[in-house]
């Protein structure tokens, strides 16, 4: 899965202000995007759990052995890295993951991107506490969101479902409020219809540890 992010300061939309970023959850998404051209890399580990039985092919890398690969491909490159963290990150997920991240802090891997407070309170606790960016799962959509995240969130990526003209009203309404927060907007890849912590395809193809329906083949997006 990819999608493309486009970045500026909001004061002017001159070329020389944006940049483009890239969202890919694989290493070869990752090699693509770089060899692209593009200037940062949000990359989202491939995770999952012993019980699930959906995946083909072999099980994933670690977590720490993904985002190592994934950042030592972005340094070769000169391209900016940054973890992004999903939709859904239960408890049992950060306790995994954070010891993982704090514990790359000493690599240089440095920045994060949440979807969600919770996930961004969690790791303001940590010490040393990573640059953050908010994803399209902030859902900020006028100034005053904006104003509350900007603290703790040095990059906001802006609901998709604002217009050219809501947009330009909202960073002006940051701007003035003093904001030197950057912004984002996705300008390509997939719109998500529902993401859900609970296995949709059950009971269809009886993931947990049963044998593979027959229909596992079709199409469930």
């Amino acid at each position: 899965e990819v999608s493309i992010c486009a970045t500026g300061n909001g004061e002017n939309l001159l070329p020389s202000s944006l940049s483009l970023a890239v969202y890919t959850d694989s290493i070869e998404g990752v090699q693509r995007a770089a060899l692209g051209g593009c200037d940062t890399i949000y990359f989202e580990p491939v995770t999952t759990i012993s019980a699930c039985k959906c995946r083909s092919g072999p099980s994933p890398l670690s977590y720490e052995s993904q985002v190592m690969e994934a950042s030592d491909l972005c340094d070769t490159a000169g391209v900016r890295f940054v973890v992004k963290l999903p939709k859904i990150t239960g408890n049992a997920f950060l306790d995994a993951v954070l010891p993982v991240i704090k514990k790359l802090s000493g690599t240089g891997i440095k920045e994060v991107m949440v979807e969600q407070c919770g996930a961004a309170h969690a790791l303001m606790q940590m010490d040393p506490v990573p640059v953050l960016c908010g994803s399209a799962g902030l859902n900020i959509f006028n100034h005053v969101a904006a104003q509350n995240i900007s603290p703790w969130c040095s990059l906001m990526t802006l609901s998709s479902e604002l217009s050219r003209d809501e947009i330009s009203v909202l960073v002006h309404g940051a701007r003035s409020h003093g904001l030197k927060n950057s912004f984002a907007l996705v300008v390509q890849g997939y719109s998500e219809a529902m993401v859900s912590e609970d296995c949709i395809l059950q009971p269809l193809v009886q993931c947990h540890g049963a044998d593979r329906d027959t229909h596992h083949s079709a199409f469930f997006g």
